[in-house]
């Protein structure tokens, strides 16, 4: 084995540690479910070597059990697509992957540099490939030679959102920790009943799937205290005041502000940036806190013409995303959703457009994730779907973002000179 290299130590399907009641059988998927592509939704933890219980079998068979456990409360992520009614799951108990593997290099060598094509192999399944037809869920546990571990987790995002997945590995992680029966909160599965189903053949369905083949590199940037005051300063100069902007709308402006002057060169003046947005704070009128699923949307805005200053466009972003209340995501989920999508896919379809979108996770207590051999050292996504896509992490500082961006490689080279020089020149 040469330095780096991952040997396959053992791979099985793990099941349900009691059956899903026949009541639950069934999973309908909503019409939210219904837009995602078939993609996995990836994400990696780095755990430094434990201090207490070191050994790989014990720390293997404790994984084991927990996840099991842990998917008694998931059943459908130990399900199936139902073959004859892509709009639903069968809550089968057939379980999910559960890889192990041995890594042949010290786990701070993974993480001082990282590179998304070297993470990638930490995880069961490429993320990008279809899903496999034997799991909805997979996880894969490496163990590097110093002891450190990487925990690798898949999951179908046709069943789960960013949300839903970090509920399901805190619930994991809590059973590994402290017992069954000491998870956090029960999910609750009735998505479906609030935005049911509609029929794909409605226009804005196929569109809402459609990602372009294209040669891109996906790359990190880390804007830390330093990095967020200056875009700060720079929101809050000129006449126009932005109230408070967060973080996420700092970056996020920053990051579209870079594509608008590459469309530019390109003679494009139309823009939109998109985001995606977690819909379980803003519906009030029913209880959407712990429901699995993807109770999420993305909000599409635009810019037209011109240059437009950085803090017109942290404006835009900050408004863009405060209409997202509970009239507008109700009207979208009776299918208002599908003439935004329609919109943006056409203008798409023309090229008519210069388009960036941005998922953020700053908000979900990754490092919070401990298994009962302490919390992680870094936690990241491993994949970034379309081009000029960007994931954002909370940095495990609390304060930074960790941004890892999807775009041609001469578009980054782009980005990452002008963000060599913010703080030093006017944005």
């Amino acid at each position: 084995m040469n330095a780096g290299d991952v040997e396959l130590i053992s791979k099985s399907i793990l099941k349900p540690s009691s059956p899903t009641p026949q009541t639950h059988k069934t999973l309908k998927l909503s019409f939210f479910d219904q837009l995602v592509p078939p993609f996995y939704v990836p994400i990696i933890f780095f755990y430094p070597a434990p201090t207490k219980t070191s050994d790989a079998a014990h720390i293997s068979h404790r994984l084991k059990q927990s996840f099991s456990h842990a998917l008694s409360l998931f059943p459908a992520l130990a399900g199936k697509i139902d073959p004859e009614n892509p709009a639903a799951v069968q809550c089968s108990d057939a379980g999910a992957r559960f890889t192990e593997t041995r890594v042949h290099a010290r786990l701070s060598d993974a993480i001082k540099d990282p590179k998304m094509e070297n993470l990638i192999k930490y995880l069961p399944a490429n993320p990008h490939s279809a899903i496999h037809e034997d799991s909805l869920l997979a996880v894969q546990i490496n163990f590097f030679n110093c002891g450190g571990i990487a925990l690798g987790i898949c999951s179908s995002h046709q069943v789960t959102d960013g949300s839903s997945l970090v509920s399901f590995i805190l619930s994991w992680a809590e059973i590994c920790l402290r017992g069954q029966g000491q998870n956090r909160k029960f999910p609750e599965f009735d998505l479906a009943r609030h935005f049911p189903p509609r029929d794909p053949s409605d226009p804005g369905f196929s569109q809402s799937i459609y990602f372009k083949k294209e040669n891109l590199v996906t790359k990190r940037l880390v804007f830390d205290r330093e990095k967020l005051a200056a875009l700060r300063r720079a929101a809050a100069a000129g006449k126009v005041k932005v109230n408070h902007p967060t973080r996420v709308e700092l970056v996020s402006a920053y990051i579209w502000k870079n594509i608008i002057e590459i469309g530019r060169a390109k003679n494009i003046q139309l823009s939109s940036a998109w985001h995606v947005v977690n819909l379980r704070p803003r519906v009030t009128s029913c209880e959407l806190e712990n429901v699995f699923g993807n109770c999420i949307m993305k909000k599409y805005i635009y810019s037209e013409g011109g240059e437009p200053e950085f803090r017109q466009l942290v404006g835009k972003m900050g408004n863009g995303l405060r209409e997202i209340d509970e009239e507008y995501v109700l009207r979208a989920g009776k299918g208002g959703y599908l003439d935004d999508l329609s919109k943006y896919f056409d203008l798409v379809g023309k090229g008519e457009i210069e388009t960036c979108g941005f998922s953020s996770w700053c908000r979900f207590p990754v490092y919070d994730v401990d298994f009962g051999w302490g919390k992680p050292e870094w936690v990241c996504p491993a994949s970034c779907p379309e081009k000029n896509f960007s994931f954002m992490f909370g940095a495990k500082d609390g304060e930074g973002i960790e941004l890892w961006s999807n775009m041609r490689e001469s578009s980054y080279m782009y980005l990452e000179n002008k963000f060599k020089l913010l703080g030093k020149e006017e944005i």
